[in-house]
């Protein structure tokens, strides 16, 4: 069975890149799943290689990518398909889902997963994969002939990337006609287009089905049906995979992953001799096979200098683990972040007032509309200057704003009647009018929300800043995550005489390491927290008070998460902190 060191679990410094202890446990469970599908692989006689950014790793790193997480390896047709129909003898509580394993399956790779439906904590399971408590997987790819002769080979590119588009069409269709559930071509055929909302969508797609059952009996000779009764979706990946297995090796000089062809500017293909053999190399603790000319694969992929170290981003939110975090610790920071609706009705008015001031561009020559249209647009600034007094108190900014703009209105009433007015002025000043309703917005966003806590009003400033911390983002980057926190807070503390800041935490989180026996970056993590909790300038809200924090804040600085995204809704200010920047 696979083993690992102790060691090998802490963080970890490679080419420039941190490798968290978290991550480390789930390359780690990746490779325990690869373990179990060489049993397969040698049961069978299967050859199979590492791929992609896999066989990059093998080559460059002896080991995966330092900033990519997952496994890539590739089949012959053949031995992919040998694979699928003894994948339920794959042990370590694993399945190989394929679009021939389920009917919602829309992957034209198979993936080798833990056989769970739902995520939750599974102490097996951890002790099983090195305390990984995700969802891991390793993605399998079915290598297929690509035909030699120019046309043929045309051909299988058009009718292949018709038949895939038509999939994702469908899927596409059954999520905006049919409420997203599976349908069979006969319900398609029968169905009425006069009764469905979407009926160009739908029309469209029948038409495109009629075309490609066309193409199945006139090129696939009958080998292949779509079954009326089943699940269409299914139906439609059988038909195109079938149309990727359309050559023998005989036929052709190069093989590919098949939907390279549907989706990629670039042609992708290698040499079949090139992946013909494999050897092996170093891959972290154990050894990975590789195809025996691995060097002309790659630069096929990946250039000349694929052996230079880039810090290339993954082709997936990286890293992949970061909503299974939320749904282990309950939701993301800022989950329960609700809009506060207070402002909405007052800024709505004032995106009218600005509309309007465009009109009143075209009707400075029309003087009696454009007097109508200011005594208008005061009547409209005087009534939200209103609304702000009863909701938020007098003195504020936003009706101080208000009055300026009452002011300037006044301005543009009295160059209207002038004879001799002169047009740019109106303009530039209907123009600064516009400008200063966009300010008004924003001070509508700070001002105009429920009461702020007694406590929070001694400690806001001239600025207000949001600090938030992702759970994903702090495994991620490991013992680092520390280091980070104490850098930001430096800065912090250099300018807290006119700085306030709502450090926002993931709930649940300090749980979450506990049950993950994580207990160097607990220690570390909480200490570091208890630190900076001592800060007067600091404030840190409650999920209830999330939302006025929002409302509140001026900007917002940290990780990814919805309090992030919370705060972009809010039109307010959004900057990711950067863990490479360390001070």
């Amino acid at each position: 069975m696979l083993s690992f060191p102790q060691e090998y679990f802490k963080d970890e410094i490679r080419s420039d890149f941190n490798v968290s202890e978290m991550m480390k446990r789930t390359w780690a469970a990746h490779l325990r799943i690869l373990d179990e599908l060489k049993v397969l692989f040698d049961k069978y006689g299967l050859t199979y290689y590492a791929d992609f950014g896999t066989l990059l790793g093998a080559v460059r790193h002896k080991g995966i990518i330092p900033w990519d997480d997952d496994i890539d390896i590739s089949m012959p047709r053949k031995d992919f398909m040998t694979l699928l129909e003894h994948g339920d003898e794959i042990g370590g509580g694993l399945c190989i889902r394929s679009i021939y394993s389920s009917d919602t399956f829309t992957n034209f790779h198979a993936v080798a997963t833990h056989k769970v439906d739902t995520l939750k904590w599974d102490e097996w399971r951890m002790k099983e994969y090195f305390g990984c408590p995700f969802i891991c997987y390793i993605d399998i790819f079915p290598m297929d002939y690509i035909p030699r002769d120019g046309e043929k080979r045309k051909f299988h590119q058009q009718l292949y990337s018709y038949s895939y588009k038509m999939v994702h069409d469908c899927v596409d269709m059954e999520e905006k006609v049919f409420d997203g559930r599976l349908i069979t071509l006969k319900e398609l055929k029968a169905s009425n287009d006069e009764n469905i909302s979407e009926t160009k969508l739908l029309g469209d797609f029948k038409e495109h089905i009629d075309g490609l059952e066309g193409f199945i009996d006139r090129f696939l000779d009958g080998k292949i049906r779509i079954n009326p009764d089943k699940p269409l979706r299914n139906q439609l990946c059988r038909v195109t995979e079938h149309i990727a297995t359309m050559f023998e090796e005989k036929d052709a000089d190069y093989v590919d992953y098949c939907p390279h062809m549907a989706y990629s500017e670039d042609d992708l293909s290698r040499k079949k001799e090139w992946v013909k053999e494999t050897i092996l190399l170093p891959f972290e603790v154990t050894e990975i096979a590789v195809p025996k000319f691995y060097h002309e694969v790659l630069v096929t992929r990946f250039g000349d200098g694929y052996m230079i170290p880039r810090h290339e981003p993954s082709t997936h939110d990286y890293p992949y683990f970061r909503t299974q975090v939320e749904v282990l610790i309950g939701g993301d920071t800022g989950e329960g972040v609700k809009p506060d609706t207070t402002a909405e009705p007052l800024l709505e008015t004032v995106d009218t007032l600005i509309e309007a001031h465009e009109v009143f561009g075209s009707l400075a020559e029309q003087q009696n509309q454009a007097l109508n249209l200011l005594a208008d647009l005061q009547d409209g600034a005087v009534s939200v200057g209103e609304a702000v007094e009863n909701i938020a108190g007098e003195g504020t900014s936003t009706v101080g704003k208000l009055e300026k703009y009452c002011e300037g209105i006044f301005t543009l009433y009295n160059l209207l009647p002038e004879k001799n007015h002169d047009d740019k002025e109106i303009k530039d000043k209907n123009d600064e009018l516009k400008a200063l309703l966009e300010a008004v917005k924003k001070s509508i966003r700070k001002e105009v929300h429920e009461a702020v806590p007694s406590g929070w009003i001694e400690k806001i400033k001239e600025k207000s800043l949001i600090y938030g911390i992702s759970a994903a983002d702090i495994l991620t980057h490991g013992m680092e995550s520390a280091e980070k926190l104490r850098a930001s807070f430096k800065v912090f503390d250099e300018n807290s005489d006119n700085l306030c800041v709502f450090l926002c935490l993931p709930a649940g989180f300090d749980e979450f390491l506990t049950k993950c026996g994580m207990e160097e970056l607990l220690k570390s993590y909480t200490e570091t927290i208890e630190e900076i909790k001592g800060k007067d300038y600091l404030i840190v809200p409650s999920e209830s008070e999330l939302s006025l924090a929002v409302s509140v804040c001026d900007g917002y600085y940290g990780d990814k998460c919805q309090l992030m995204e919370a705060c972009r809704k809010a039109k307010k200010p959004v900057m990711i902190q950067d863990y490479e920047i360390k001070s």
